[in-house]
């Protein structure tokens, strides 16, 4: 609708025309009427805001610019205003509804201002349309009952806070979502710091966005958090922290919270799977490699101590007895000389040898749990995890892995990991086993064809150049040529001889139930469980062709020796050579471990301490041998044991047994 052209002043406006002109000018739409409330003089800003010309609006009572609903009201109004008039302002003026030359309304604000013209009273109305302004505040306070409804029943956690100086983010309002994220009630929130709730993990990150923002250098920031529950747990989210308001030092955010806990958890499996993985592939591209059994048990400490972020990863056997456990593998020369070589075997070793694995969270504090653990590593370790090493007849081995004081404990993730861990290297393992048994049968066949090519072709063969020669011999005359020729034939009996003792080698190895060799064989086969390793065993002359007597003598003294180098010698490498002759054999095992006071052990004083190698001892005189130790601590125990073919119980020769100091 567009506004009446203003019409000029009445001849009785012209005499105050000056005073009227600057209410002309007025922005406001001003209204003069009587104590009656007839108008008597409108501005031009009157026209163009009501629509009504100046003629139209002159002489009529100013109720015809209100609604109909709010003339009568407005009457009573206009009564108590004559009886008691004073300035309203504009800001405190009265907020009302006028009506257009259209029907139509608009919101107005009024104020009014008492004039006394000619002794007569008169009031002056100012009026503002203010229609912008209250769509605006209706806008506003829909758009702030839209966002209370959101923030106070969305489903997405939300938090209002304030920067404090420190740079803390002080709680000033939080939805139901948030309070249940949190575990903590919504009251209880209200005035409370966000990072009494932030992982300590996560507290430097935080703070230093927080500052960001409170300086002006982002107006948001975002990261992946982890806030701490009413319960103890720990729920992962993404935190979006958005500028609300600035007003000099008070800085208003709101922080939006996603709860990314399962994807995190998902992302953590699959690092964790993937972790296993790598650790699983060294240990068998390691037994690809055909990697000799020490080294390749050290792998598998090595890896275990990478995958649980560990000081010290170490291999542990039990003993024949079932007692203790033998350390045998470490994860480097650093650890195997921080720890004891044998620790007691207690709860809850023991239901890790049954195949639970087990988790100690506070070693130290905690003596009554595995004392023997506790006693043996208190110093060096804080927390420990024992895993099962399985094979094919159940548990064989312990992984254990260890913290040292001031790490973070193992938890149940850990010990998860580390036993996924353990079960992928126990069937490396036993992969590795089964290519040492087939390397060895297939050694043992290809033995077998060479022994059995030596004696038939060989054999024969020098045997038939030697007859050959002895024929000779008899038809020369020169005698310095018949003792050349005699000195061949003898040289080529001592080559069948050789031969012969070398495929009687061989073909003992193909069983080792079978003749002496396979029987010493299988002897230190049965001790690789409780040496960590097999020994090395070498054979010369006839093995085979010993007596019972002296046979069952010797076999009985290896056990013995074996079974006291696993028990005290902590030793990573065993040789044992048994070589025979005509007249003697001789049993010789040497190892490279600790050693002992060969005096103290074998001494009148000695006690029962020294019974087995007494023992050994009494069976190399029974058959006329003797018994030689030689012990250091830097250079490990050797011992040999010595017997005649043909010995009897009547005694053998002087013994020399020597401790060589360090």
């Amino acid at each position: 609708m567009s506004a009446p052209r203003p019409t000029a002043p009445s001849s009785s406006e012209s005499g105050d025309s000056s005073a009227w002109a600057m209410l002309e000018a007025s922005p406001d739409a001003l209204v003069v009427a009587d104590a009656d409330g007839v108008i008597e003089r409108v501005n031009v800003q009157t026209e163009r805001l009501f629509g009504f010309s100046r003629s139209e609006l002159i002489g009529q009572p100013v109720e015809m610019l209100l609604p109909e609903r709010l003339a009568h009201a407005h009457q009573e109004h206009r009564t108590r205003f004559r009886a008691s008039p004073e300035v309203r302002g504009m800001g405190s003026g009265l907020l009302l509804f006028a009506r257009l030359a259209d029907g139509s309304e608009i919101p107005v604000e009024v104020s009014l201002s008492p004039l006394e013209i000619e002794g007569a009273l008169r009031v002056m109305a100012a009026v503002r349309d203010v229609s912008d302004r209250v769509e605006a505040e209706r806008l506003r306070r829909a758009a702030d009952a839209r966002f209370r409804s959101a923030f106070d029943d969305g489903p997405v956690p939300m938090m209002i806070t304030e920067i404090s100086p420190s740079a803390d983010r002080i709680i000033l309002d939080a939805n139901e979502a948030m309070s249940q994220l949190l575990g903590v009630p919504k009251k209880e929130l209200i005035g409370r710091a966000i990072t009494e709730f932030i992982h300590p993990d996560d507290l430097l990150q935080d703070a230093q966005l927080a500052a960001a923002q409170k300086r002006g250098d982002a107006t948001s920031f975002q990261h992946r958090v982890r806030y701490l529950r009413a319960d103890g747990s720990t729920v992962w989210a993404h935190l979006t922290v958005s500028l609300l308001s600035r007003e000099g030092e008070r800085i208003t955010t709101i922080g939006h919270s996603v709860d990314i806990t399962e994807s995190v958890e998902a992302e953590r499996q699959k690092s964790l799977r993937q972790a296993v993985q790598g650790a699983v592939s060294v240990v068998r591209s390691a037994v690809l490699s055909e990697t000799a059994l020490p080294r390749l048990l050290e792998i598998v400490c090595q890896q275990a101590k990478t995958l649980a972020k560990a000081d010290l990863a170490w291999l542990a056997r039990p003993d024949a007895a079932g007692a203790q456990l033998r350390h045998t593998a470490f994860d480097s020369q650093a650890t195997k000389a921080q720890l004891p070589n044998r620790i007691n075997i207690d709860q809850p070793l023991e239901a890790a040898l049954a195949g639970s694995p087990w988790i100690s969270e506070q070693l130290p504090s905690e003596p009554l749990v595995a004392p023997a653990l506790h006693r043996a590593l208190a110093d060096v370790a804080h927390t420990i995890v024992a895993v099962p090493i399985e094979g094919e007849a159940g548990v064989e081995a312990l992984l254990l892995i260890a913290r040292s004081s001031g790490s973070s404990p193992f938890d149940n993730e850990d010990l998860e990991a580390l036993h996924t861990y353990a079960l992928g290297a126990s069937t490396t393992l036993r992969l590795d086993e089964a290519r040492r048994v087939q390397q060895r049968l297939d050694l043992l066949e290809d033995r077998e064809r060479i022994g059995r090519d030596m004696h038939d072709m060989v054999i024969g063969r020098l045997f038939a150049t030697g007859m050959g020669l002895q024929s000779a011999i008899n038809r020369i005359d020169d005698p310095s040529m018949r003792d050349r020729l005699e000195l061949a034939v003898e040289d080529i009996d001592d080559a069948i001889r050789d031969i012969r003792t070398t495929v009687y080698g061989l073909r003992s190895q193909l069983a080792w139930g079978d003749g002496v060799r396979g029987e010493i064989l299988a002897i230190a086969a049965d001790q690789q469980a409780a040496l960590g390793f097999e020994p090395r065993v070498r054979f010369e002359g006839p093995i085979d062709e010993l007596p019972s007597i002296v046979v069952e003598h010797l076999l009985a003294s290896l056990r013995e020796i074996l079974s006291n180098t696993s028990k005290h010698a902590g030793a990573s490498n065993v040789e044992i050579i048994a070589a025979a002759t005509d007249d003697d054999v001789l049993l010789r095992v040497s190892d490279d471990g600790l050693g002992f006071d060969v005096q103290e052990v074998m001494g009148p004083d000695a006690g029962l301490s020294g019974h087995g190698l007494q023992n050994i001892r009494h069976r190399a005189h029974g058959l006329g041998g003797r018994l030689e130790i030689t012990s250091r601590s830097d250079a490990g125990t050797t011992i040999e044991w010595t017997a005649t073919v043909h010995g009897s119980v009547e005694g053998g020769t002087t013994d020399n047994v020597t401790s060589v100091p360090d």
